[in-house]
C-alpha cells in the first residue's frame, strides 16, 4: 500500500482505513498473549483508539464519495 502522485483523496483513504484496521488487529493479538492485566489493558485501549480513528476515515470516506457522485 503506497500513496503515489496520482493516488486519489478517495484512495488515500481507502490505504488509511486499511493500515487502521491492521494496527487495529494487532493491538487485539497482542492484548490477548499477555499475562499482565495492565499491559492487555493499554493494549485493548490502543486498538479502541484505532477503532476510533477508522471511523473518523470512514466517514471522511463516505462524505469524499458523496461529493465525487
Amino acid at each position: 500500500l503506497q500513496v503515489k502522485d496520482g493516488t486519489t483523496e478517495l484512495e488515500a483513504l481507502h490505504i488509511a482505513m486499511g493500515l487502521e484496521r491492521r494496527s487495529q488487529d494487532f493491538f487485539k493479538t497482542f492484548a490477548e498473549q499477555l499475562s499482565d492485566a495492565s499491559g492487555r489493558k493499554a493494549f485493548l485501549e490502543f486498538a479502541r483508539e484505532e477503532e476510533g480513528h477508522l471511523e473518523e476515515l470512514r466517514a471522511e470516506y463516505e462524505t469524499v464519495g458523496a461529493k465525487s457522485r
